[in-house]
């Protein structure tokens, strides 16, 4: 019986294909439109910022953690007591807003874009409605509802 020969060019070929399709399946990221990317290495945040593109990254190594920099809408559940000291619920939508050049900030401090969310906006906006709400008495917060 005679052995088969295996080619070295083509052991080298199969490496560097499967090399260049892992890069393929996982190196590459892209961050689109309206969004900003910081770059995570070995989950320290690094600072560097991407804007809008297709972008090389290390797999496993490094990642991406995306915010949303185009206007957003949230709707926040507050509970707050008036001026009478009546029980006042309310459900508020708010608009805001991440500016692209501090989502780098925003991640090394505060973490995620969620997380902005639950530790910022969120209380920003209870303890913005129970100073509001304390002004007024219940009847003149239901009377002039529509136009607050």
């Amino acid at each position: 019986m005679m052995e088969e020969r295996i080619n070295p060019l083509k052991v080298v070929g199969i490496v560097l294909a499967s090399i260049l399709g892992f890069l393929l399946l996982f190196g590459f990221k892209t961050v689109g439109t309206g969004e900003r990317a910081v770059l995570v290495t070995r989950g320290e945040v690094t600072g560097k910022l991407f804007e809008e593109g297709w972008y090389v990254i290390t797999p496993f190594v490094q990642s991406l953690r995306y915010f949303d920099v185009k206007s957003q809408l949230d709707t926040v559940k507050a509970e707050a007591a008036s001026a009478d000291l009546q029980d006042v619920s309310v459900e508020l939508a708010v608009q805001f807003r991440i500016e692209g050049d501090k989502v780098a900030d925003i991640a090394r401090t505060i973490g995620t874009e969620r997380q902005l969310k639950e530790k910022i906006i969120d209380p920003a906006v209870q303890e913005t409605t129970k100073a509001a709400t304390a002004r007024f008495v219940v009847a003149d917060i239901i009377y002039h509802r529509p136009s607050y």
